[in-house]
């Protein structure tokens, strides 16, 4: 649905999901970068398998709703994409979408793009480094998530909103 489409409560979830987003990102950024700098491109594996999760959870709890990654090629299971997503991730769309749900609730998803830094982890299979490759298979042994090129549509980011 077209944000310039929504009623005022509609526009006020779309906010907090968009903050939330925002937050989710900007973290998640700062601990990768962070990381890469302290421990190399493992401690980037591990923020994204553990630390993500947490980000994500007390981002959530801070503002009220639910929020997660997934994407068309997983890495980490544990982000399938919810069931209301599936029309995204098939066609892949690649801008921000919002839905209306029956119960009120707004859902939004937000594109992740590949930033050249994700590369490392998440480019051509032939060239990421012997030692990265097997620390991402040690962590997700059904990783699906290489290939891609600078730009490209990684994922996404959701947001769930609930009416208030």
């Amino acid at each position: 649905m077209p944000s310039d489409q929504l009623d005022e409560q509609a526009s006020a979830q779309l906010a907090r999901a968009l903050q939330a987003r925002t937050e989710m990102e900007s973290a998640l950024k700062a601990k990768l970068m962070g990381s890469i700098q302290a421990d190399g491109v493992q401690g980037a594996i591990e923020v994204c398998s553990t630390i993500a999760p947490e980000i994500a959870s007390q981002i959530g709890a801070d503002h009220g709703v639910s929020i997660g990654r997934t994407s068309f090629k997983l890495r980490n299971d544990a982000n399938t994409p919810p069931s209301w997503m599936e029309s995204v991730v098939e066609a892949r769309q690649d801008e921000p979408t919002t839905f209306i749900g029956s119960d009120g609730t707004l859902a939004a998803t937000y594109p992740i793009k590949i930033a050249a830094a994700c590369l490392v982890c998440h480019g051509d299979p032939d060239t990421i480094a012997d030692e990265v490759r097997a620390s991402i298979e040690a962590i997700y042994p059904n990783d699906q998530a290489t290939g891609f090129a600078l730009g490209d549509l990684r994922g996404w980011f959701w947001v769930e909103v609930p009416q208030q």
